[in-house]
């Protein structure tokens, strides 16, 4: 990304923290025990907002009718077999 506030579409953004998520060094061991929380703490603010967002996506999608257009299913049943 060039620019930290360059705006990007759900789908890119989604994507790069996927991309980042697989990159994530599983050797904290030595963690001195504030990073420690304060990498909690961030975590956490990751997955509410990626719930906020899943939340909006899940509205959208329902409100178009993105599932039974696309599948020919209801939206609940597109989300239970992903």
């Amino acid at each position: 990304m060039k620019n930290s506030s360059e705006l990007l579409p759900a789908g890119k953004a989604l994507e790069q923290i996927l991309t980042l998520l697989d990159r994530v060094d599983s050797r904290r061991a030595d963690l001195p025990p504030e990073q420690r929380l304060g990498w909690l703490r961030t975590a956490r603010i990751a997955q509410n907002r990626i719930q906020a967002l899943t939340g909006l996506l899940t509205a959208e999608a329902e409100s178009t009718q993105a599932a039974e257009r696309t599948v020919g299913t209801p939206i609940t049943s597109w989300i239970a077999t992903q």
